[in-house]
């Protein structure tokens, strides 16, 4: 009887965790789910990043391709700024013409490429820098 007793108390000793083990698991867990919540947001940052980045590029491809068809059919380039819906998010779209710095001149010259800045921002959301994009447009000589 003395042996079953012995044994029925080895038994529950090692059948259960102990104080520190617990702490120690649950610190462990703390760590881990931390450092993946962390992740986890970084990553929902960049994915916002390339998500305005990516919708900046197609609004200024698209007004590069209007100024483009405009220059084939030797327009003026005026400055504008227009706002353009793009799913739940608003841009402005800034267009600078940037000036020629030479003195007026009497003689005729030969129409060269007009520097211009394309300024994408959006309006709602205030975490990105506008992004600038400048380029050359002019006419295709003949």
């Amino acid at each position: 009887m003395r042996s079953h007793l012995q044994h029925a108390l080895m038994c529950r000793r090692t059948s259960g965790f102990t104080v520190l083990e617990v702490v120690i698991a649950i610190f462990i867990f703390g760590c881990v789910a931390t450092s993946l919540f962390g992740m986890m947001i970084q990553t929902d940052r960049i994915r916002g990043r390339a998500l305005y980045l990516e919708n900046c590029m197609r609004l200024a491809a698209g007004d590069a391709e209007r100024l483009r068809s405009n220059a084939a059919r030797n327009a003026i380039f005026e400055d504008s700024m227009y706002t353009v819906a793009s799913g739940e998010r608003i841009f402005t779209i800034k267009r600078i013409v940037l000036k020629d710095d030479a003195p007026p001149s009497f003689i005729p010259k030969a129409r060269e490429p007009v520097a211009v800045t394309i300024e994408v921002d959006d309006e709602n959301d205030t975490r990105f820098d506008p992004i600038q994009f400048k380029l050359l447009v002019g006419q295709e000589s003949p």
